[in-house]
């Protein structure tokens, strides 16, 4: 299991963002990762839009379905993770 934090994440209201993981035993776009996320301040609803693996790389879109403007400012932004097959 590994994992990546990301800190003073911004997303906007009904907005995606992108976050792109670098990794090595990610081989191909036929590379199957697994992700969950956590680290969501009270009242917020993220959720993972798409999990799109590529040579080396991970982008992972994360989408906010509240109809406010969310700051993880004084909370992590944490993607957990695993390559299944390479």
């Amino acid at each position: 299991d590994l994992r990546v934090v990301f800190s003073g994440v911004s997303i906007a209201a009904n907005a995606d963002q992108v976050f792109v993981i670098n990794n090595t035993q990610v081989t191909a776009a036929t590379t199957v990762v697994l992700v969950t996320m956590d680290g969501c301040i009270t009242g917020t609803a993220l959720s993972l839009k798409s999990v799109v693996s590529a040579a080396n790389s991970i982008t992972i879109t994360v989408t906010n379905g509240n109809g406010v403007a969310i700051v993880t400012q004084n909370t992590d932004l944490t993607f957990s993770y695993m390559v299944l097959n390479t």
